[in-house]
């Protein structure tokens, strides 16, 4: 070993050297203390001292094993650090040259296992700001615009020093030279650098290159270091951030925070209220003396606002941003505050029209309606929409609300625009059916107030009639007053009627036969009862009911009504022939009412009931008296077919009017016109 560099080394470490305390240095230039901290993975001690500005620097450069006993000391060189960049293994003098730079090429991009140091084309922290950072207390807390220093490894109150930091410790120190910078009390070696551009080493024992915390203000791609020469002492040298310099620590007395508090800047309500509006929001840390940098973040509502690093929130839509606050120095100190954002104009993007809860897009009900619903999108733009309809205007109407109303059978267009942006809309189809109810006149009109829950089935003295048994299948009022049943006066008929309950639901089958022919159904004369309980209509469930022609009852034709109504709706003096059912069905059928025909020979005439009238196929005549003979006549006089029983075929007949004459075995006889389909 060099003579020389033992006795120094005697001089700085001793011998049996006591061990580090932590103790701060004294209050007099030149007093030291020390530090023990972990770099590199390894626990390591170094020494500080008061300085002639009265702060305490390490007596060591970064990276280094001892302090220098001479400004070429290699041992005392330490590592050579890329601006913004943390301990990671960079900064070793032989890492290895990248020419690929990370993604994104900011502090944010280096994660925690990059140990390259970014040469050439790579060109390290591009789209530098003069706002851009190295003062992060971990890694954690880096961003893409501030990298984490890597003297905060020390402890509380370590950093990087500034440029006017490196200014007034060279004026007090007198640091006017090379030697001169190794005698003041840093003990700065002349460690040389590391080129940002091909990543050899450089000035190495012949030149010093100490990085600041600050940005040059001319370019923001190159910060500021203290650089001395055996000709130059320039504290405001500047350099690309991808450079290798030294990194000498200085700590600044500082308290430990205890709490934080977030207002708006003068006292301003904690709100914004115009069109990407700004709030800004101060931090104070207490007590005063403690590090007053915090970590600006938005913890809820980042879709309303953004904030940024000075913690200026700036809005982009309606709604509450909660922001936090969090002390650099102790991540449990930290406050929030609610920003409440109104006001803003959000471009609407796209829109949908979907029915309410997702039912089909049709109404099937009588009268019935559909709620519609449009999405303006985002979420945040203006919902509010004017409704049309486009094709279909016959068929339905819709409310600014966007409930369409049934009026007609048909396929209906409905459009939705916003009122922000008439580009932005949408159209959805909608299929009615069940609106072309047949009209009853001269007799009033009865249809269902909601769902049809259908008749599917009614025989009554010849008519013979099956319809559908699916609820809303059919319209609410059927008119087949074209189906006639043949009565006669004094005679009685049986009713038969089937229909969909919906379930275990009872449905009144409430009948009116306006046996005056005055087209009115009156409720003391005219009106019978029945009900029908728990049947899909389908099944062989019936209602029936025997129904005695009256004697005085007109002859000729005449209406009889049918409807099918859930039972217990009404109380009885509440209804007539002309109230809607609730959930049921209203049909109307033809009566044919004949007085007893008169026999031959003074025979009692027979009572019979002829089906169907009009016919296509077979007649049958239904008497309680056999059928003898069957003779079908042409209306003048013609005689086309004979039948010897109480069915004839007409299949073979030509559509037209027919006159039948009936010869019971009890010797009377019976005259009837028949039509032929």
């Amino acid at each position: 070993m060099n003579k020389l560099y033992l006795f120094f080394a005697l001089l700085t470490f001793g011998i049996g050297k006591a061990q580090c305390t932590g103790a701060e240095p004294g209050p007099n230039p030149g007093d030291t203390g020390c530090v023990t901290f972990t770099y590199d993975g390894v626990a390591v001690e170094y020494t500080t001292v008061r300085a002639a500005d009265g702060n305490i620097w390490m007596q060591q450069n970064l990276g280094s094993s001892h302090i220098g006993v001479l400004s070429t000391d290699d041992g005392a060189y330490g590592d050579l650090f890329q601006w913004g960049r943390w301990a990671d293994g960079h900064q070793k003098r032989t890492s290895v040259a990248s020419a690929t730079a990370p993604t994104p090429n900011n502090p944010l991009g280096l994660g925690t296992g990059i140990d390259d140091f970014y040469i050439g084309d790579a060109e390290w922290w591009s789209l530098a700001e003069a706002t851009d950072k190295w003062e992060a207390p971990t890694v954690a807390a880096v961003t893409d615009t501030n990298g984490c220093d890597p003297c905060r490894l020390i402890g509380l109150g370590w950093r990087l020093p500034t440029e006017a930091e490196w200014e007034a410790i060279v004026a007090a120190e007198n640091i006017t030279s090379i030697q001169a910078a190794f005698d003041s009390n840093l003990k700065l070696t002349i460690a040389g650098n590391r080129s940002g551009f091909s990543g050899n080493l450089s000035s190495v024992g012949a030149r010093g290159y100490y990085w600041s915390s600050t940005v040059s203000d001319n370019d923001p791609s190159y910060s500021k270091y203290f650089y001395f020469t055996p000709l130059t002492i320039n504290t405001g040298a500047g350099a690309g951030r991808d450079q290798g310099s030294s990194v000498r620590c200085i700590k600044m007395p500082q308290a430990q925070p205890t709490g934080l508090l977030i207002t708006p800047a003068n006292n301003a309500p904690a709100t914004i209220t115009v069109p990407a509006g700004t709030l800004q929001l101060t931090a104070a840390v207490t007590p005063a003396t403690a590090n007053q940098n915090v970590t600006w973040s938005i913890t809820t509502g980042s879709t309303f606002a953004t904030i940024s690093e000075s913690g200026l929130v700036t809005a982009s839509a309606n709604g509450t941003v909660t922001v936090q606050a969090v002390s650099v120095e102790d991540a449990t100190v930290l406050d929030t505050i609610d920003v409440v954002i109104t006001g803003q104009i959000i471009p609407a993007e796209g829109l949908v029209i979907s029915t309410l809860n997702n039912v089909p897009a049709a109404i099937s009900l009588f009268n019935g309606t559909l709620q519609l619903v449009a999405t303006v999108l985002p979420a945040e733009a203006n919902q509010n929409v004017t409704w049309s309809i486009i094709t279909g205007g016959t068929f339905a109407t819709i409310s600014e609300s966007g409930l369409v109303s049934a009026t007609a059978n048909g396929t209906v267009t409905v459009q939705a625009v916003s009122v922000q942006d008439a580009t932005v809309l949408d159209t959805i189809d909608i299929v009615i059916t069940n609106q072309n109810v047949a009209s009853a006149a001269p007799y009033c009109d009865a249809v269902v107030d909601f769902d049809v829950e259908p008749i599917s089935l009614v025989q009554f003295a010849g008519i013979d009639n099956a319809t559908s048994a699916v609820v809303n299948a059919t319209p609410p009022y059927e008119s087949f007053i074209n189906l006639t049943g043949n009565v006669q006066q004094g005679q009685t008929y049986t009713l038969t009627v089937k229909g969909n309950t919906v379930g275990l639901f009872e449905h009144d089958i409430r009948v009116f036969i306006d046996w005056n022919q005055n087209e009115v159904f009156d409720m003391d004369t005219e009106y019978y009862a029945t009900s029908i309980q728990n049947t899909t209509g389908n099944d062989a469930v019936t209602a029936t009911l025997d129904i005695t022609v009256p004697a005085t009852a007109t002859l000729g034709t005449t209406r009889m009504r049918i409807t099918k109504d859930q039972w217990n709706v009404y109380e009885p003096g509440d209804f007539d022939a002309c109230t809607n059912a609730y959930y049921g069905q209203v049909e109307d059928y033809s009566l044919q009412i004949a007085g007893p025909t008169a026999g031959a020979n003074g025979v009692t005439a027979t009572a019979f009931t002829i089906y169907p009238n009009p016919v296509n196929n077979i007649l049958t005549i239904d008497a309680a008296v056999a059928v003898k003979q069957v003779t079908v006549y042409t209306t003048d006089g013609r005689t086309v077919t004979t039948a010897n029983a109480a069915q004839v075929n007409f299949s073979n007949l030509a559509a037209g009017l027919y006159l039948i004459k009936i010869d019971f075995e009890n010797g009377s006889e019976a005259l009837h016109k028949v039509i032929k389909n």
